[in-house]
């Protein structure tokens, strides 16, 4: 990972010299967000997304009157809910659970633009995003039996609930083994407005697992004596995103 952040910047300094003009501007918009879950889960769970925001600033390098490169430094919020109904391993005993995952991240994102017209483009490239914090909130049922709260997803903390009172005696070495780096690429459509503003839709597909251990959204999480569900083990993790931004280019 760290060879592509390399490789980013030295593509960015080739562009930047080799460019016949460069506008800089700044970006806001709305992120709605989902965590794909997949590989080796059982049945019965879902995935739901969730509303954030994005902001940050943006260089556009003009190759020619059709083509362009627009890298970008963005702050973003993501996650996403995750639910499940099922019951545990070896046993008759049924769980709901819920987990919403919310995040905050540095990401940069390098687009090749091709323009259709003089206002429209086709957007399309990758970008590299850094984790700044990951936390999460918890709700679990089982045959009135709920455990609720929130846990620090960078050290692993945990602050639960069981039936209104502090739940010490759960598990809170959650071990998320979090990515700090991930990868991931671009497809969208830029429209340039007369007056500098320019309105942006895009798509972020997450090609990196979030985290290395997708058994944390089991209930292995919250079992007493760590005797909980390990189907999840082995599973894939990822984000995904669908932004609308509004920006303005500098003159």
């Amino acid at each position: 990972m760290k060879s592509k952040l390399f490789l980013t910047v030295l593509v960015l300094v080739s562009i930047a010299a080799t460019a016949q003009k460069t506008k800089f501007g700044a970006k806001a918009g709305l992120n709605v967000s989902v965590l794909s879950l997949s590989g080796n889960i059982p049945s019965g769970g879902q995935t739901s997304a969730k509303t954030g925001f994005v902001v940050g600033a943006t260089a556009e390098f003009e190759i020619s009157k059709k083509f362009g490169v627009q890298p970008e430094l963005l702050f973003s919020t993501d996650g996403g809910t995750y639910n499940y109904t099922n019951s545990f391993a070896g046993s008759g005993s049924v769980y709901s659970y819920s987990q919403s995952i919310s995040t905050n991240s540095l990401t940069l994102p390098v687009i090749a633009k091709y323009y259709v017209t003089n206002d429209l483009s086709i957007d399309a490239g990758f970008q590299l995003s850094y984790l700044i914090s990951a936390k999460s909130e918890l709700n679990f049922n089982s045959n009135g039996f709920t455990v609720t709260g929130n846990n620090d997803m960078n050290n692993n903390q945990s602050n639960l609930i069981s039936n209104g009172s502090p739940a010490q005696n759960l598990i809170i070495n959650h071990d998320y083994e979090l990515n700090k780096l991930n990868f991931g690429l671009v497809l969208g459509t830029t429209y340039n407005l007369k007056n500098g503003i320019f309105l942006q839709a895009r798509y972020n597909l997450g090609l990196t697992n979030f985290t290395k251990n997708a058994n944390v959204l089991a209930g292995k999480e919250i079992v007493s004596g760590g005797s909980g569900d390990d189907r999840y083990k082995g599973a894939n993790l990822k984000n995904a995103a669908f932004q609308l931004t509004v920006g303005y280019k500098f003159k």
